[in-house]
């Protein structure tokens, strides 16, 4: 199933470009306690977000309607370190197909990847908004959900958006 039926990102035509992307991350392997289950959020969210094409920017007066594409989920591993790269690689490559990508679930360790997927694009700065109890800055040598914005900052990724 793709997000709100739309088609596959396979199907987008050599040479042309997606305005959206979809992709889901099914993971919570940064998750430290028994909190877990942001796994399950990609299909959750794909099932309970269909909205018919024609009226979802019939509403917006979106004139065409963007070409919005569902690259599926990452197929994790289980070792943080290849996961994160996988979520890199994925990301940095569907910014070469889309204007925007939208990730769909995972703890809030994936944030890392999908930010530091810019850093392989230098043509697009990333904006990252953050709504959540904690800031996510914890200083601590493991990866999870509570260092990853920490993280950034310690090795300056988040730096370029200054010059």
């Amino acid at each position: 199933m793709t997000f709100n039926n739309y088609p596959d990102i396979e199907e987008l035509p050599d040479g042309e470009q997606a305005d959206i992307t979809i992709l889901g991350l099914p993971y919570d392997g940064g998750i430290r306690h028994d909190n877990i289950g942001q796994r399950q959020a990609p299909p959750a969210i794909r099932d309970a977000g269909y909205w018919p094409h024609d009226q979802m920017f019939d509403q917006t007066g979106a004139t065409p309607p963007p070409k919005v594409y569902d690259a599926g989920d990452i197929a994790f591993n289980g070792d943080a370190t290849i996961d994160h790269d996988l979520i890199v690689d994925a990301v940095s490559e569907l910014m070469l197909r889309s204007r925007l990508v939208i990730c769909l679930g995972g703890d809030n360790s994936v944030s890392e990847g999908i930010v530091r997927a810019h850093e392989v694009d230098s043509v697009s700065l990333p904006h990252v908004v953050l709504f959540d109890a904690h800031s996510d800055m914890y200083q601590e040598e493991r990866w999870d959900h509570g260092t990853w914005l920490g993280s950034l900052l310690e090795v300056g990724a988040t730096a370029r958006s200054e010059e």
